[in-house]
């Protein structure tokens, strides 16, 4: 897929195995937004890459195996002719039913991290679709962090009892609704990557 990192070759004539993947120069979208490498005063070009990024998910989501675990900005590469691709698959996990039960003591990115995750360590498909409003987030405010006034452990207590990240400056309406439609408390009222990328 154009927005998911592609996969050259494996190096395993000796130990470690090494992945060899394509180039891409730009590195992390994180890092792009804070340095202004990206055009962060364009709500268009801001716009290009939510529905960028939602398309390398919704790939994934129509493969019916494969959840990510760790979708935030700094996951995502920009190529030289700003084309975003979805990368780090380190924390990604094989699944039959959409769902994976990770172990109590695995650490989690708190501040990308959904409800269900936070209480009960359980992984899907709409757990994906909450880190992803949250990248949204992270691209209309620039790179900024999520959450920056509140240590991990506030964080989760904020999200669990109903709290949420606020409208970055600039955001337009339309679009902090589709990030609130992924930060729903019922993980089966968030929309499908497939529904958020034909909103977008």
């Amino acid at each position: 897929h154009d927005h998911v990192l592609r996969l050259i070759g494996i190096s395993c004539t000796a130990k470690p195995f090494f992945l060899v993947t394509e180039f891409v120069p730009k590195g992390n979208l994180k890092n792009c937004l804070r340095k202004q490498e990206i055009a962060t005063d364009s709500i268009d070009t801001l716009f290009d890459i939510c529905i960028q990024v939602t398309s390398a998910l919704a790939y994934l989501e129509s493969q019916c195996f494969i959840l990510h675990r760790d979708v935030a900005a700094r996951n995502f590469l920009v190529a030289q002719d700003m084309c975003v691709k979805l990368a780090d698959f380190g924390r990604a996990r094989t699944v039959s039913d959409d769902n994976y039960q990770a172990d109590k003591n695995e650490k989690i990115a708190i501040k990308w991290a959904s409800p269900e995750v936070l209480v009960h360590s359980t992984y899907s498909t709409k757990s994906d679709v909450w880190a992803l409003g949250v990248t949204y987030w992270e691209i209309f405010s620039c790179g900024a962090q999520p959450f920056s006034s509140l240590a991990g452990e506030q964080v989760a207590i904020y999200v669990t009892e109903g709290g949420r990240l606020e409208k970055p400056p600039g955001c337009p309406p339309d679009l902090f609704n589709v990030m609130k439609s992924c930060w729903r408390d019922n993980p089966d009222e968030r929309p499908s990557f497939a529904h958020l990328s034909e909103k977008l």
